[in-house]
């Protein structure tokens, strides 16, 4: 199970811009008394909002993108929302009695994505049911349950059938219009860049060569620093009693390098393996150095979410800038790195029993 940092799709392009801009048209039987309808334009370091008059059940929207990008159409914060991909085309915007049940046509881009949702939908669909029968029946239940084990292998297995689900689109269309932004959507739930170079190799030149997909490009190089292999890199952060901890400070021992959150449900579910796993090795040679992602103004939660784990006898650090996730590329959580002794990175992306698995053969030759 995993928690997305980057909720919305990011941008891409796939091909020169040469019209002056984007028209979409909408119209909606949504029963709303609003006077004006909103746009979100998301990159992955901001956001853009553009408003318009809603009026007899329709709106326009004009401007212009310098690459095909991910939007949300809403009425608030709180209300439905329409999220689907524009570029500088004429588009034809329709929702039926919910703004999350439209239809876009006009763009080579929009309609590629909505074709590929509905493709994934039923995978999707069955991973969120698994996840609600998980929060609701099986959550609070031993972690030696084997219904709570049957259900958290269930969700996994759906997850990963997700994922192998873009991964087998992206091989199969390497001239797609989505391309990057699945990659990126891909890389966001998977937590690693693995075996994707030679998928972004395959794209077609107007795709490697847009921003996203230089940006994709720098990412991939990013990513050959944190291989299995290379040396783990060093950082300098403050533990929950407020002292200056480093990852050096471990050299010597196995150390699995856990990034976290307390708002994260899926990392609160795998603390129970990283616990025993932690227990089981501890006098072997092996520390958890798990780092939170909480802002400074959860500090609290943080703590509560440490003591109600019970995680408090091994390393617990915060990094509230993000920092730390930048400079590991952390785009999802729960994601993490097992280090060897001689501080070189080992294995990443251990989930459930994986962690205690890789412990046993490396303390069990």
């Amino acid at each position: 199970m995993r928690f997305l940092l980057l909720a919305l799709l990011m941008p891409l392009q796939i091909y020169a811009q040469n019209s002056p801009g984007y028209v979409i048209k909408g119209s909606t039987n949504t029963p709303s008394k609003k006077a004006w309808i909103y746009m979100s334009r998301s990159t992955e370091r901001s956001e853009k909002t553009d408003s318009a008059a809603f009026k007899d059940g329709r709106f326009e929207f004009k401007g212009s993108v310098t690459e095909p990008t991910a939007v949300k159409i809403y009425f608030d914060r709180k209300s439905p929302k329409a999220v689907f991909v524009i570029d500088n085309s004429k588009m034809i915007f329709k929702a039926a009695d919910s703004l999350n049940n439209f239809s876009v046509t006009g763009s080579p881009a929009a309609m590629a994505a909505i074709e590929f949702q509905k493709m994934i939908a039923p995978a999707e669909k069955t991973y969120d049911g698994y996840l609600r029968d998980f929060w609701a029946t099986h959550m609070n239940k031993a972690d030696n349950d084997a219904e709570k084990i049957a259900s958290k292998d269930r969700i996994d297995r759906a997850y990963d059938h997700i994922n192998d689900l873009h991964l087998s689109y992206l091989k199969a269309n390497p001239k797609s219009p989505i391309g990057i932004i699945l990659l990126n959507k891909y890389v966001s739930r998977k937590g690693n860049m693995d075996g994707l170079s030679p998928i972004f190799i395959a794209f077609s030149s107007d795709l490697k060569n847009s921003a996203s997909g230089k940006a994709f490009e720098a990412r991939l190089q990013t990513a050959l620093t944190l291989s299995i292999g290379k040396p783990a890199l060093d950082f300098n952060v403050k533990s929950s009693e407020g002292k200056d901890v480093k990852l050096s400070d471990f050299k010597g021992k196995y150390v699995f390098l856990d990034f976290w959150a307390s708002w994260c449900g899926p990392c609160r579910s795998e603390m129970p393996h990283v616990r025993n796993a932690y227990n089981k090795y501890k006098n072997n040679g092996f520390e958890v150095m798990a780092v939170s992602l909480d802002k400074e103004n959860k500090r609290a939660e943080w703590l509560k979410a440490i003591e109600e784990d019970k995680t408090g006898a091994f390393s617990q650090t915060i990094d509230p800038t993000g920092d730390i996730a930048r400079l590991y590329d952390i785009r999802s959580i729960p994601q993490n790195y097992l280090i060897s002794p001689e501080g070189k990175i080992i294995a990443k992306d251990l989930r459930g029993k994986d962690l205690e698995t890789f412990l046993h053969k490396q303390f069990n030759p």
